[in-house]
């Protein structure tokens, strides 16, 4: 077998394998999901009822998934990650790459307050694609009867919350502000459901006895109305839909586009989530594109009476197990690459690496040799030492394998258990030597053995990031630029990205930032320390030229107290790795600091400030967690143009912090920089408003290879908040409706934060290539913010897109109007387009900068009034000035006629509405 052949059979067994073991990623193969990840916080106290409940809900959600999905998928094996605060037991596996932040599609965490006990389903992309996890609280999971109660049956829930998270559909009941009733394209009146037999009252909050009236100005029933369905269904077939009511007991499927089933069939026109984000789009629609069922995939079992019942097994994190896998090649002599790397993994033992952790280190080239084994971190003066077991010479050809075999030797010592341990692996080049990475993929899947690399420079392996990722390792990547903190960034991200499950003790990095500093010139970075921090705080310090007096550093604390090298808790070295480190002493002061750096030496320097700090004991910190829409980006496809999704996730706790400052930069290969504004906004890439979660896009490819992404968030200058009361999100449905309450915030105060995503891959760029044609992006947001039944008016809002998607301006908006929703969605072009005319207020021709609030008055055009219709829609699509053409909007209604057309929702008494023709204005839809 040649090496290709034995690669490819490597990787494709990887990729079976590795997931198998980690549990990290769900696959469905012959109907069957596996893999499944349950993980529990670790401040939750220990509770064997806790175990007990979660496999009974996960029992019967298997079943019920079975009947949504007609036969098609059920849970076969499912992982439970207990936290490291629990005991350990005989019957808990070591976890591998198992991590409640990294790869728990369902996490078991104190509540969001924006959700209480409400189960939610964090859902960051758009239409069609996976959420990262379903959040459930110990409340929810603690009293399952309660939870019935007040949700309907629990595996029910558990489906609904799955079909967000597995295929990216959304819910189809109203979420948030978003409206519960609506007009038809008929001028019907009904409640926001699917499907649209289901039968029901409504009824006024808060005690839902009273009838509703409607609202003299929109004609709707007014704002407190709710529609309650009703508990018995008359119509045998009404069996949808879970995303709307699974607590109603004939509910068992999706709504779907199927004409026959009337129970079941998609209603387009609720004005839903799920409509509004897949254009109208049935829930069974999204998924049968998914890889799940896409081209029939796994069809229907015709064995009704399988067993669904899933099989669990049990994991719990060990202190970390590392070994610092680090090339000493003959191209790492070049760029000054071993220097840096000395530097890089330096700050990680002396900042990152948690007490308690094992580290060990070796080397390879052509050959491996052991530096250290494994060592426990039990302060200073360990990390020191393992500094100096640290390369100081680099030359020959490359094996990365032998790296790999020599640092399983180290994991195995004096008979040791390799489970659950951690490969770091540096190189800057191709293999060339054997033994080849691939060549240990299965005796490292075998002894449960994970592998994260950081690849440095242009040159470096892409086959090694291939056989990494299909492991489900980490990949980071570093550019040759000296002036870049991506080396250093990288190390930390393989903890941060892979915390040990004691995140109360984890490093937050407050910046990583490098400049060059000419002879004589001083600069000064100032830094906040917030109140939630200031444990073992540290300011390191890297520089390029040798000697204690080359370099001169001042700290400045918030209450004037200085800091030099004089300070007990300053350390130095000036000859070799070339660092100055203050730790501060017990908790640092909280407010700004400053760090002052001079350059006495005559040769100008590189410079690098790296400032971390821990929680304090009882607090919760605010947090940053960067992650990417995809690993990879294929530009030979002559498919639709691929954009990257950047996204930040800060949260303080398990709540959003919202109103931050939060932006990206992406380093090419080269070193190149390219920033992003990422936005909590619900427009753009961002698929919710005010979840925490900042979104932007990426489109600037110019080279192959792989590009690094830094996020880093601070306090805005209108106000940084956090949720201090519930309110404003739903989640799960509850039986009874509820209120949305607006709920109260908090200033964060002043804060820094950064982190690191892992790279993603650019292959098949070619600079003969035409520049790609990005389109504008779609508008998701547009609402009817006023009407007027005299003028025939409309006001409509809507952020404005970018000319490639949020970037640059667009040309012109295509605005259609219609009386057929459904035409809109489907046929915009056969529909009346707004032009200069009909418009009271804006300019289709001069479409703001995105981001820009638009607000267009249009004038209902006569060849639409005069047929005599009771509803009016409209859809925006941006153009560009390549005549690339966006997608259509979200689809808004409004009515204006002076005839009433009585509701339809069958209730079992029906309601009376004013008839009573206003003038008469809504307020703008606040979409969640």
């Amino acid at each position: 077998m040649d090496r290709t052949t034995l690669c490819l059979f490597l990787l494709i067994f990887g990729i079976f394998y590795a997931n198998e073991s980690a549990g990290s990623n769900v696959r469905l193969e012959n109907n069957r999901y596996r893999g499944l990840l349950i993980g529990i916080e670790e401040d939750i106290p220990e509770n064997d009822q806790l175990i007990e409940n979660i496999m009974t809900v996960f029992t019967a959600a298997s079943n019920d998934l079975f009947i949504a999905t007609k036969n098609r998928a059920y849970f076969s094996n499912i992982t439970i990650l207990v936290p490291t605060t629990w005991a350990s037991k005989p019957e808990y596996e070591p976890a591998i790459q198992e991590s409640l932040e990294r790869g728990a599609d369902v996490v078991i965490k104190t509540a969001n307050i924006l959700y209480g006990d409400n189960p939610y389903t964090k859902q960051p992309r758009g239409c069609g694609e996976k959420g990262t996890h379903i959040h459930l609280t110990p409340g929810f999971m603690s009293d399952l009867d309660f939870s019935e109660i007040n949700w309907g049956p629990l595996g029910k829930v558990i489906v609904q919350e799955w079909a967000r998270l597995r295929w990216g559909v959304f819910n189809e009941y109203p979420e948030g502000h978003s409206p519960h009733f609506y007009f038809t394209s008929t001028g019907r009146v009904e409640a926001t459901r699917c499907s649209v037999v289901l039968t029901g009252r409504n009824k006024l909050l808060p005690g839902l006895t009273e009838e509703c009236g409607a609202d003299p100005t929109t004609f709707l029933p007014e704002s407190d109305c709710r529609f309650i369905a009703d508990p018995i269904q008359n119509i045998n077939d009404a069996i949808a839909s879970l995303m709307f009511m699974p607590s109603l007991p004939q509910v068992s499927q999706f709504c779907d586009n199927d004409p026959s089933s009337e129970g079941s069939l998609h209603n387009s026109e609720a004005k839903n989530k799920q409509n509004r984000l897949c254009n109208g789009q049935s829930v069974w629609e999204v998924m049968a594109q998914s890889e799940d069922f896409i081209n029939g995939a796994n069809p229907p079992i015709s064995d009704t009476a399988i067993n669904t019942e899933p099989t669990f097994r049990f994991v719990q994190q060990k202190k970390r197990s590392v070994v610092l896998v680090l090339d000493v090649s003959g191209s790492m002599s070049t760029n000054d690459r071993l220097q840096r790397m000395r530097l890089a993994v330096t700050a990680w033992l002396l900042n990152s690496v948690e007490d308690g952790s094992n580290v060990g280190i070796v080397l390879f080239e052509g050959t491996a040799s052991i530096s250290a084994y494994l060592t426990k971190i039990t302060g200073n003066g360990v990390r020191l030492s393992l500094v100096e077991a640290l390369p100081t010479t680099a030359g020959g050809s490359t094996s990365i394998g032998a790296g790999v075999m020599q640092a399983i030797q180290v994991l195995e010592r004096d008979s040791a258990d390799p489970r659950g341990g951690q490969l770091i692996i540096l190189s800057d080049g191709e293999e060339n030597a054997v033994p080849y990475l691939a060549d240990t993929v299965t005796e490292l899947n075998e002894k449960w053995i994970s592998i994260t690399t950081i690849l440095l420079g242009e040159e470096s392996s892409e086959s090694l990031s291939a056989t990494v990722e299909s492991m489900n390792g980490m990949v980071f990547s570093a550019s040759d630029n000296s002036t870049s903190t991506t080396l250093s960034d990288a190390f930390t991200g393989t903890i941060s990205n892979a915390p040990s499950g004691d995140s109360r003790n984890a490093s937050l990095t407050l910046t990583s930032t490098t400049f060059d500093l000419i002879p004589g010139s001083s600069q000064r970075l100032d830094i906040v320390i917030d109140s939630n921090i200031g444990r073992d705080t540290v300011f390191m310090i890297t520089f390029t030229s040798p000697g204690s007096s080359s370099i001169d550093v001042h700290l400045t604390s918030p209450s004037g107290v200085g800091y030099d090298s004089g300070y007990s808790g300053y350390t130095e070295d000036t000859t070799d790795i070339l660092y100055k480190r203050f730790l501060i002493a017990d908790t640092a002061e909280t407010g700004q600091w400053s760090v002052n750096v001079t350059n006495t030496d005559v040769n100008e320097q590189v410079v690098t400030i790296i400032i971390k700090s821990k929680p304090l004991v009882g607090s919760e910190a605010i947090t940053l967690y960067t992650y990417l829409g995809s690993s990879d980006i294929d530009l030979s496809s002559s498919d639709a143009a691929p954009v990257l999704s950047v996204y930040a996730e800060l949260m303080q706790g398990s709540s959003p912090v919202l109103g931050a400052t939060v932006r990206a930069v992406v380093e090419k290969p080269n070193g190149e920089s390219v920033p992003i504004t990422l936005s909590d906004t619900g427009a753009g890439a961002d698929v919710t408003r005010d979840d925490g979660i900042y979104s932007g896009y990426f489109m600037s490819y110019s080279m192959n290879g792989q590009y690094s992404v830094k996020a880093t968030a601070f306090d805005s200058d209108n106000g940084t908040m956090i949720p201090i009361s519930p309110g404003s999100q739903t989640g799960a449905r509850p039986v009874t409706p509820v209120a949305i309450v607006p709920y109260d915030v908090a200033p964060t105060g002043s804060f820094n934060r950064q982190a690191i995503a892992e790279s993603f891959a650019v292959v098949g760029f070619s600079e003969s290539q035409p520049p790609i044609n990005f389109p504008p992006g779609r508008i998701i947001d547009l609402v009817v913010v006023t009407s007027s039944v005299t003028n025939y008016t409309v006001t409509l809002s809507w952020t404005a897109p970018g000319a490639d998607y949020d970037t640059g301006t667009a040309t012109y908006y295509d605005i259609r109007a219609d009386t057929s929703l459904e035409r809109l969605r489907t046929n915009p072009d056969n529909t009346t387009r707004i032009t200069a005319v009909d418009l009271l207020l804006g300019d289709v021709d001069s479409p703001s900068t995105p981001y820009s609030v638009e607000q267009y008055v249009i004038r209902i055009p006569t060849s639409l009034l005069s047929l005599n219709a009771s509803i009016f829609a409209f859809t925006i699509r941006a153009v560009d000035s390549d005549n690339s053409t966006g997608p259509v909007s979200n689809i808004v209604s409004t009515r204006l006629t002076e005839r009433f057309v009585e509701q339809e929702v069958t209730t079992t008494q029906p309601t009376e509405y004013s008839t009573q023709p206003t003038e008469y204005s809504t307020q703008p839809t606040e979409y969640s």
